[in-house]
Formats: structure tokens, C-alpha cells, sequence
């Protein structure tokens, strides 16, 4: 594909060649300027000269103090305009210091009466021939038109800041292509303030005149003479009406008078009829070429495709409209020689084709910019910019407009513009048409595919596929053709990069034009690098997808208290749709919101499938109108406001999800728990082996008296099995009092039961030490009686399923060791029984990491990290809890849990059951396939709720029965009657909902 910037330039030279032609032949017609006083017929009009001026008159620094305009049509035209302007600030100065005036030459003659300014009451002149430049200002050469319009025009030297800047002029001259039909508009309101406004117009009697005003009440003076009607309007202090943005391109709420010469639009047809017979005989070419289209098309609508095509293709835009050519088209055979020519000459080529081809077609004069407003209007001959061309096939009506390109696929799939109201040029017609028919066939249809299945760490892969029909395949076309496709493909990056900022092109995009139906396809291949968000809250992992093809059409106005209406954007008919495919647990509702408003509809859908593990977003809008009217715009806003919190959907989970790395591991819970219970048994065995291997080599039990063992062994050793090393030191220090006194007792039934042997244990201390050879200090039996029942109330404390038992642990333990230093002070901690007990074996770390994790699991198990197998209250669920419910979408993503229970072992991700203050829900995982299941209700579908109450270690039942008939249950654990309060919670918020229903309930349509 070439550079669309060197088809640009050529065009442009090949242009400024056709102009240096033109401008050669029209030599003669060289533009002349005179300098002279007004003419006799103008009224003098004196200039206002205010003392001050205040801001609020002039916000933008330009404060018109007088707008003067006198029309003699009994002079051949003449055109009388005297201005005088006040420049407040330096911008107005910038960009108002300079005298201009506009006119052709072909049929105009342009006098300059005077050029002055104001300071300070004094008068200075600043009309100077020789600073007069005439430029030939083409303003609508970028749109490839040449008018040979030329300006007057001088730059104002010594413009000071509160200046006056006054000038007059008349250009006198009709164009000749009108045939003397005259028309005017005097404009009352601006978008700025003025001072006074003068306007006459001089009307002989033998021609009739129409006056029309509009949106204004204004009187209009008629003032009689002999040969003639003086119509004069004198108004003062006109403020400012801004028109707010966005408003449409015809709206013109502005005050005016319409003054024209015809009375009706049947005139109006007869002046421009005859412009468009040509009857001038077709060329062999475009007579074989003609001849081809009929063989190559059976039906009409294909003959008339394939002309339109040709005409708006072959021919391009370029219009020379010099003089009468502004209204007069050239004949079709040189229009087609030359392949170019402006909306005149493209349209009559046209209808000389269709003709040729037996097709019924007519011009048609339509205004761009202001075509709905001109039945306020009076009927004038310069009320239309454009011309274009309808057809008839089998009744129905087609608006062809030649000077479009890039429109394929047969006349029902191409966008037929709707201009407004039309005056079609035919014998019969004396009224505006209405151009309005329902547009079928443009849409543009976006599927993006988002391929998250390699996990939160790799690139996402990131695929668009997209179709335009009929006026969105027009303005692709267009858009291709000016951009080329390598701008289009870093335009269509850089857009994305919004989005999603690491995304990278993965391949061309790849275009498909099919011409025949007119369709265009595109697709698109990108990967994103880091799709997911890091949220600044938590530790989340947030992915967002956007519904962006639609932002542009759902977008508020910028200013909402209006006196305006807002243009939309019409006919625009879109669909997106989302495809997010996943991996992992996830699990979303399904839902729909549908926004139908006069002037758009919306539908969104969001689907989930748990077997495919696919999410699926369906965005729909549908214009149904062009503009709001201002008295509609707040409900144009509440509509908006419904759907813009609508339009995004986001998902989210986490770097370290405790599920997601099992499920990355392809382990089951209960190949977790097995696990664990394996590594536990080695554990234990490896300590046994090597307890009993370490006996061997233990010292002799015949040298002390009881089991001695360091106190700070003690200590660590029975904080690290949170108690159980009590049962072997109170087991080990009976052992040794059964083998030295030989007696029955049963030392495994003395530990099993320490709490209630701690005394007894004392007592025999203290009996032994009065035999024994070392000196023991005489112990207080009072103070070990009182350790004795504190020790016996700890150790139930400590058996409690709470988080005191653990404070409770402790104190046993500090409880135990003067019992512990009283046996060790039996014997020396030189003897070799009592440093082979306190020696450091690895058995001891196995055991001491071992208990450790015990310790952690019933920590997490206390405060609810992991399941804790019994109802929770939800303020109790941690936060990752809860959002893992939102994501899978148990619970709305703003509500909290209101009482939940999981029989997990280590995540409350594998089982839950539950509800919010609006809904019941229970998720587990199917055994077979792994997948997560999930079933909820809001309590508004929920037509009744069966209990059935457990004991001893079965669960209570809760049967939720939804008003379709359908089913699910939820499994409530007994542990300390917590279900009570569950069943009891759930059951009053349902009949609350219930009550509301009733309360609040239609009646019945009999």
C-alpha cells in the first residue's frame, strides 16, 4: 500500500496545476479594489462611543458596539456593511486588528469606504490604499473545492487595548446563476453582546417580498417611497446566547430575519429543475460503460450499486465553482471525460447513468449542517449547500450520495444519509421531503478473547475479532485508505496500552474487504505481559476487562444544566463480547441489565460456565435517535448514569491462594491430609527407634531414686508438646518408685491422670528424703498442697477449646517445675543418670517440630484461618475468605457473610455453606472431577426452607427450596449448638424477605 501522505501531495500538486490553468483563463477577471465614499442610499449610522466597558459585557474582550447592514436590490445588489468592534484585552486585539472583506470577482465589485479607529473620543484614520493586500484565500481547499473567492484585507498598525475599531464597505454584484432571486438573513442574537443593530433594506414595488422571523418577535419598520419599500429594524443591547457544547451542527436557536423572494419551495424547484435536464448526447465510453453495468447486474438494485460505485469510486471529489458554477453543473459526458467534479457534476453523471438504465431517479437539494431546521426557515433559493440524488426501485426510496466513497455491498447494506428535509427536484414536487427511513445493516460486531489459562505469571494472550457492516465499513474504509495499515496498527497498540499498558503486538492485523457484501473482517493477535493488577489494598490480583466500543456513545455531555440539545452519534448499532477463559476455581453469577431509554438501548449479559471454566461478557447498544431534546436531558443522563458503573467487569485472586496451589500440586485434601498423617507416622516411628536405641546405653536406675532431668529440659521439652511430656515425667517417676519399693501401682494410669497425683507425688518425696543420705531444705507441705490444686485447675483450663487454654498450658507447666527441682535435688548433676536425661537428642527437635505444627494448625484452627469443623458468625471469616466467596460469586461483591460453616481441613476454598443479608449459598468440590459446584438463592426466590437437626456428630440439614420447585441443602456442623443460632439467623432473615414480598406485592391483573 502506498503512503497515504504522498497520495495526499499528489493530489495536491495535480490540483495546483488545474488552478494555475484556471487562473490563466480567468485573467481577465483580475480583481479590483476602489476607495470612495458610501453611496448616497445608505442611511449614516453614527458609531456608539461608550465611556467604559465592563468585563461582564465583554467576557471574551470583543464588545461589538455596532453591526450596520443596508441591502439596495434596486442598485443590481449592492451590499452595504459597517461595523465597529471594541478590543478589551490583548487576545481580542491578536485576533481582531485587521480589516477584511470577501468577495468574487466573477460578479462582484468590492469598495472601501473607511477604515478608522476610536481612542479616547479622537478619530484616527487608518485606511491606507497601499496597506490593502487582496489575497486569494481559498478556504475550502482542503475539501478540494476552488470558489476564486478573493479578500480584501490590511493589517492594522498601533491597535491599543480599549480601541474602537470601525470600518464600512459595500460589495455590489448578484450572482447570475440565482436568475435575480434574492435572499437574505439578518441575524439579531450573537454568540457575543451588541450594542446596536441597524438593518435596510431597500425593495421595489414590482417584486414581492416574504419576511420570516424566527425565534424572535422583533418589529420590523416599513417605511414606503415612490419606487420602492424600505423594511428597517433597529435594535439595541443585545446580550450574548451561548449555545452549549455538544450541541447539534443545525440547531440555530439564535434570533433572525429571513427575507426571500419566493413563497413557496415549488419555486424554489422551478429555478433549480432546469439546471439538471441536460439532455447533452453520452460519450462512446460512458455509453459502453453504461452497457456493461446492465450485462454484468440482473436486478436494478445491482445496476444502481454498481453506477454509484463507479461515480463515488472513479470520479473523484474536486470542484471548480467559479461565479454561476457554484449552482450550475457541467455536462456528464466531460465530467466523466475528466473523472473529477463537485456534488453538482458527480450527481448529474449519475442520474444520466440511471436513466440510461431505466431507473426513475431525481437530484435532490439538501442543506448538511442545517437540513432539520429548514421548515422554520422561509423558502429561498440559498438555502441548500448539497445536492445528492434519490432513486426508486420497486417503491421504495434510496438516498445517494455520489460524493461518498468506500460504500459497498448493494443499496440495502450501504449508509443512505438522512440529511434532515430534502427538496426534490422533479415536476410534481412543491414541498420539503423528509430524508428520515430506517437504517438497516450497519453494525460493527467485536469478539476479544482473553486466554488467562497459563496463570497469573505468564503472558496473557489477547485476541480481537471484528466485522463492520454498511456505514462502519464505510468509515473504516475511509480510515484505512487516509492512514495506511502500518499507522493503523500503532494507532489500534497505543489505544490498547490505556488498557493494558505491557501489551505487545503478537502479528499483523489481518484485513479482510469483502467487497460483494460489503463486509469488512478484522483480527487481531497481542500478548499482555502483565495482565493482572496488584492491588494497593491486599494482596489481590486484580484483571479488569473493558466494553470500550462502546464508551464514545455512552459518554455524559460535559455540561448537563443545558439550554441546548446534545447530538448523538446515529445510526450506531454495536456488540462486544467478552471471552475470558480461566483456569483454577472460579465461579460468577450470571446476570443481565437492560437500559431502554428513547434515544438508546442497552443490554449487558454475563455468563459463566463452571464445566469450560468460561467467562463470557455481551455488551449490546443501539442508538434510536440523532439528539436529546433539551427537555429530555435529564432523563438521557439517568439512563447513562444507569449504564456507566455497568460497563466494566472485573475479576480477581491471588499470588499465594492456598486452592490454587493445590490444584497447581493436583492433589485432593484428602491426598493432603494422607500425606501429612504419613509424615507424622515417620516422625513418631524415627522417635521410638531411637528412644529405645538410646536405652541401651542408658546408666543404671539403682543409683537415684527418681527420674531426674534438667528444669530448663523440662520446660522447653513440655512447652514444645503443649503439656504431653508431663505424662512421661510423671509416668518415668512412678516407674522408678514400682521398682524400688516393688509394689502393684500401675505407673501409665498415675500419668494418664497426673492432674490428680502431683501431691501424692510430693508426698513421697518428702517421705524418701528422710531417708535419704542428701540434705534436703524441709519443704512447706502447704505450699505444695496449694501448687497441687492450682496445678489440677490449670490442667482443666487447659484441656478447653479456647484460646485461654494455651495461658492455662503455660502456668501448669511453670506449676510442675518446683515439683521437678525437688526431685533433681536428690541427686548431684554430676551423676550419670542426670546428664544422660538432660542431654539434647535429634528425637527431641522431631517431636519438638512436630508439636509445632500441631500448635500452629490449632492456632489457625482458634482463629479461624483455616476451618475450624463449627459455625462461625461471618465478622469471624477472614478477608481472603470472604473475597475467595465474592470471586466465585456465593456473595454480592459489597455484602458480608452473616453466619457460615466449612468442614474443610485446611481451606474453607474445597466446602462452604452460608448466607448474606440477601442470599443462601453452598459451594463444594465434586469428587470426580474436582470442579467446584456452586448453588445459591436470594432469599426473594427462596419459597420455603426444610430443617433437619443432627446429633452427636451428624450435621444439621437445611433444604433450600427455591419458587421454580428447585432444590439444594446446606450442611450445618452441631459442634456447641452453633447451628441452633444458624438455623435460627436463617430463618428470620428468609421470612423477613417474605414479609416484604407480601407487604409490598402488585395486585393481581384480573
Amino acid at each position: 500500500m502506498k503512503n497515504s501522505n504522498y497520495n495526499v501531495w499528489l493530489r495536491y500538486i495535480g490540483f495546483s496545476i488545474l488552478l494555475l490553468s484556471v487562473f490563466i483563463n480567468i485573467a481577465v477577471a483580475a480583481p479590483s479594489i476602489s476607495i470612495s465614499p458610501p453611496p448616497d442610499w445608505v442611511t449614516k449610522i453614527k458609531t456608539p462611543l461608550p465611556s467604559v466597558i465592563s468585563p461582564t459585557a465583554a467576557p471574551s474582550g470583543t464588545h461589538y458596539l455596532l453591526v450596520d447592514e443596508q441591502i439596495n436590490v434596486l442598485s443590481d445588489n449592492a451590499y452595504f456593511y459597517h461595523y465597529a468592534v471594541q478590543l478589551t484585552n490583548e487576545e481580542a486585539i491578536e485576533e481582531n486588528s485587521r480589516f477584511s472583506a470577501e468577495f468574487d470577482p466573477t460578479y462582484q465589485e468590492l469598495s472601501i469606504h473607511s477604515i478608522v479607529v476610536w481612542r479616547d473620543g479622537q478619530q484616527l484614520d487608518k485606511l491606507n490604499p497601499d496597506d490593502i493586500e487582496l489575497l486569494q484565500r481559498e478556504k475550502q481547499l482542503e475539501r478540494l473545492i476552488y470558489d476564486g473567492r478573493w479578500t480584501a484585507s490590511s493589517i492594522l498598525k498601533d491597535i491599543r487595548k480599549g480601541d474602537i475599531l470601525d470600518y464600512s464597505y459595500t460589495i455590489k454584484g448578484a450572482n447570475p446563476a440565482l436568475a435575480k432571486h434574492f435572499s437574505d438573513k439578518f441575524q439579531i442574537e450573537w454568540a457575543i453582546p451588541v450594542q446596536y443593530q441597524y438593518y435596510r433594506l431597500l425593495w421595489p414595488h414590482d417584486r414581492q417580498l416574504y419576511v420570516t422571523p424566527v425565534n424572535t418577535d422583533v418589529k420590523i419598520e416599513r417605511v414606503e417611497h415612490d419606487s420602492h419599500t424600505a423594511y428597517i429594524l433597529n435594535i439595541e443591547n443585545t446580550p450574548a446566547l451561548q449555545v452549549d457544547r455538544g450541541a447539534p451542527g443545525w440547531f440555530l436557536p439564535w434570533a433572525r430575519v429571513n427575507f426571500s423572494d419566493v413563497s413557496s419551495w415549488g419555486e424554489v424547484v422551478q429555478w433549480a429543475l432546469p439546471k439538471y435536464q441536460l439532455d447533452s448526447p453520452l460519450s462512446p465510453e460512458l455509453t459502453s460503460l453504461i452497457s456493461t453495468i446492465r450485462t454484468k447486474n440482473n436486478t436494478k438494485k445491482q445496476q444502481v450499486a454498481a453506477a454509484l460505485e463507479f461515480v463515488q469510486n472513479d470520479v473523484r471529489y474536486q470542484g471548480i465553482e467559479l461565479g454561476a458554477g457554484g449552482f450550475q453543473p457541467h455536462p456528464p459526458a466531460d465530467t466523466f471525460a475528466r473523472r473529477y467534479g463537485d456534488c453538482k457534476d458527480k450527481t448529474t453523471l449519475l442520474l444520466t447513468m440511471l436513466k440510461a438504465l431505466g431507473v426513475t431517479a431525481n437530484p435532490v437539494l439538501v442543506n448538511t449542517s442545517s437540513g432539520k431546521m429548514l421548515d422554520i426557515n422561509a423558502p429561498r433559493v440559498a438555502a441548500f449547500n448539497h445536492v445528492i440524488v434519490r432513486a426508486v426501485i420497486d417503491e421504495n426510496y434510496y438516498w445517494l450520495d455520489p460524493t461518498i466513497t468506500n460504500q459497498y455491498g448493494g443499496l440495502d447494506r450501504i449508509y443512505q444519509p438522512n440529511y434532515g428535509l430534502a427538496l426534490v427536484l422533479s415536476d410534481k414536487s412543491t414541498e420539503l421531503t423528509s430524508m428520515y427511513q430506517e437504517q438497516t445493516g450497519h453494525r460493527r460486531l467485536v469478539q476479544e478473547e482473553f486466554d488467562l489459562r497459563d496463570g497469573v505469571s505468564k503472558p496473557s494472550k489477547y485476541r480481537i475479532f471484528s466485522s463492520y457492516y454498511g456505514a462502519d465499513a464505510q468509515r473504516f474504509r475511509s480510515n484505512l485508505n487516509t492512514t495506511g495499515q502500518a499507522k493503523l496498527e500503532k494507532d489500534y497498540l497505543e489505544y490498547y496500552s490505556d488498557y493494558y499498558p505491557a501489551i505487545e503486538a503478537a502479528s499483523a492485523i489481518q484485513i479482510q474487504d469483502d467487497k460483494a457484501t460489503g463486509l469488512i473482517h478484522l483480527e487481531e493477535h497481542y500478548n499482555i505481559v502483565n495482565f493482572w493488577d496488584k492491588s494497593e489494598k491486599s494482596e489481590k490480583l486484580i484483571g479488569n476487562f473493558y466494553s470500550n466500543a462502546l464508551y464514545t456513545y455512552v459518554r455524559a455531555p460535559e455540561i448537563r444544566r443545558r439550554t441546548s440539545p446534545i447530538q448523538l452519534s446515529h445510526p450506531i448499532d454495536i456488540e462486544q463480547e467478552i471471552v475470558v477463559l480461566l483456569t483454577g476455581q472460579w465461579g460468577m453469577e450470571d446476570t443481565d441489565n437492560h437500559v431502554a431509554s428513547p434515544f438508546f438501548d442497552y443490554i449487558k449479559k454475563v455468563r459463566f460456565s463452571p464445566s469450560e471454566n468460561k467467562l463470557v461478557l455481551t455488551y449490546k447498544y443501539k442508538s434510536l435517535a440523532d439528539h436529546v431534546p433539551v427537555d429530555s436531558v435529564d432523563a438521557y443522563i439517568a439512563s447513562l448514569e444507569a449504564v456507566k458503573d455497568d460497563l466494566d467487569y472485573g475479576i480477581f485472586t491471588y499470588p499465594d491462594d492456598a486452592t490454587a496451589q493445590l490444584d497447581s500440586a493436583g492433589l485432593t485434601e484428602n491426598e493432603v491430609l494422607a500425606i501429612l498423617f504419613g509424615v507424622v507416622a515417620v516422625m513418631m516411628l524415627y522417635a521410638y527407634i531411637e528412644y529405645r536405641f538410646n536405652q541401651r546405653s542408658a546408666p543404671s536406675e539403682n543409683d537415684v531414686a527418681y527420674y531426674p532431668v534438667s528444669s530448663l529440659k523440662f520446660f522447653i521439652l513440655s512447652v514444645m508438646t503443649l503439656g504431653l511430656y508431663h505424662v512421661f515425667w510423671f509416668y518415668k517417676n512412678w516407674e522408678y518408685v514400682k521398682n524400688r519399693e516393688h509394689s502393684t501401682i500401675m505407673p501409665w494410669g498415675r500419668a494418664l491422670f497426673y492432674t490428680l497425683w502431683y501431691y501424692p507425688l510430693y508426698s513421697s518425696i518428702e517421705r524418701d528424703s528422710k531417708f535419704s543420705e542428701t540434705s534436703l531444705k524441709t519443704a512447706k507441705n502447704g505450699a505444695f498442697l496449694s501448687l497441687a490444686i492450682l496445678f489440677f485447675i490449670t490442667s482443666l483450663f487447659s484441656n478447653t477449646e479456647s484460646i485461654y487454654s494455651y495461658i492455662a498450658l503455660f502456668l501448669t507447666i511453670i506449676v510442675v517445675l518446683p515439683l521437678v527441682e525437688r526431685i533433681n535435688a536428690f541427686t548431684s548433676h554430676d551423676n550419670e543418670t542426670y546428664r544422660f536425661n538432660s542431654r539434647w537428642r535429634p528425637r527431641h527437635f522431631v517431636i519438638g517440630l512436630f508439636f509445632c505444627a500441631i500448635f500452629s494448625y490449632s492456632l489457625a484452627v482458634e482463629t479461624n484461618l483455616v476451618p475450624s469443623n463449627g459455625v462461625v458468625e461471618g465478622a469471624d471469616v477472614w478477608q481472603h475468605d470472604v473475597d475467595f466467596m465474592r470471586r466465585i460469586g456465593a456473595i454480592e461483591p459489597n455484602e458480608s457473610i452473616e453466619f457460615f460453616y466449612s468442614s474443610g481441613f485446611l481451606t474453607n476454598h474445597s466446602d462452604g455453606n452460608g448466607f448474606s443479608k440477601s442470599k443462601v449459598f453452598s459451594y463444594w468440590k465434586n469428587d470426580s472431577s474436582q470442579q467446584l459446584q456452586i448453588e445459591t438463592a436470594r432469599f426473594t426466590d427462596i419459597s420455603d426452607i426444610e430443617f433437619t437437626y443432627g446429633r452427636k456428630n451428624k450435621d444439621t440439614v437445611a433444604k433450600i427450596i427455591r419458587n421454580d420447585g428447585s432444590n439444594f441443602l446446606l450442611f450445618i456442623a452441631t459442634e456447641n449448638d452453633k447451628d441452633r443460632a444458624f438455623t435460627r439467623h436463617l430463618n428470620k432473615t428468609w421470612k423477613q424477605y417474605k414479609s416484604l414480598q407480601t407487604n409490598y406485592s402488585l395486585p393481581a391483573i384480573e
